[in-house]
């Protein structure tokens, strides 16, 4: 069982000959063609940001079975290695891509969930919460933009802003903890699981804003313990929300993040938490785990 980080093909190349039919399983949890990098960064100015989609090709080439952690980075990495190949001059190795796709499939990550329900949907004011990465990707300046407005406009909200923080993390985030700092409740890194679930469930509300997730395991984590989402429609997103709720917590637009967002401080979150939880617990390690277990036995 090996990752998308892995060079199947090398890695192959090196087993002994007792190994060498042993069957191997790869799973996507991202890929290089679809992984949004900084103009900075030299692998793009040298053109080695295409080598490391070439190793994704030549791993699922290699690979008994492909496994992605979401319909959309499974339809997303086809379409992009289609893309991609297209590049080639001569002989593009397109027709492999029918070859991949018949022997992936879809398995999410599993998570544990608190089932509960415990939140009040009343509870004034209700608390925002951002647990991602505080990176680029993940939108901040969105983020944090609405949450200006809404101060400026006089409505009540507390935030807890946790997540994995770094040298580089965008500026937006000191400027947030100093405008928005009578609003907070924590802020920063925690160190232990157990404060991190205390942070999810002193939680009510969580607005995602991310331009980039192959499947949004925080997000699915935050759901878990009944924080209302409201999440773009795009991404694997969707895939999260019961399709008759698409409307209460799928946003098209930043406006109407904006305004679903202040609607649902003024007036409470909707009362949909056993619906919410009832669609995500495929993603439940329970269940999840029973998936894994077939496939691998399939696979040997």
């Amino acid at each position: 069982l090996v990752t998308d980080m892995i060079d199947v093909a090398i890695f192959k190349s090196l087993l002994n000959s007792k190994l060498k039919n042993i069957p191997i399983i790869l799973y996507f949890h991202e890929n290089q063609l679809m992984y949004p990098k900084s103009n900075l960064d030299s692998d793009i100015t040298k053109n080695r940001d295409n080598h490391y989609g070439f190793i994704n090709f030549t791993s699922a080439l290699i690979a008994n079975k492909v496994i992605f952690n979401s319909k959309f980075h499974q339809n997303g990495f086809l379409k992009a290695l289609q893309n991609f190949l297209k590049k080639f001059p001569d002989y593009s190795l397109i027709e492999n891509i029918k070859q991949i796709e018949k022997k992936s499939t879809i398995l999410p990550i599993g998570i544990h969930m608190d089932k509960s329900l415990k939140i009040d949907s009343l509870k004034h004011p209700q608390t925002i919460l951002w647990n991602h990465r505080w990176e680029h990707d993940k939108n901040p300046d969105l983020f944090f933009k609405i949450l200006f407005q809404l101060k400026n406009e006089k409505i009540p909200f507390k935030l807890n802003v946790v997540g994995e923080n770094f040298k580089n993390s965008p500026q937006i985030f000191k400027t947030a903890q100093n405008e928005l700092n009578e609003r907070i409740l924590n802020w920063g890194y925690l160190n232990s699981r157990e404060d991190y679930f205390k942070i999810l469930n002193q939680s009510d509300i969580l607005p995602v804003t991310s331009n980039h997730d192959f499947f949004g395991i925080s997000t699915v984590k935050a759901m878990g313990y009944n924080v209302f989402p409201l999440l773009p429609n795009r991404l694997a997103y969707p895939e999260h929300i019961p399709p008759k709720l698409k409307t209460k917590c799928i946003y098209e637009s930043d406006e109407d993040l904006y305004l679903k967002l202040k609607k649902y401080l003024e007036n409470g979150i909707p009362d949909n938490f056993s619906e919410i939880q009832n669609h995500i617990f495929k993603y439940e390690m329970s269940s999840v785990i029973k998936n894994y277990d077939e496939l691998f036995e399939k696979s040997i």
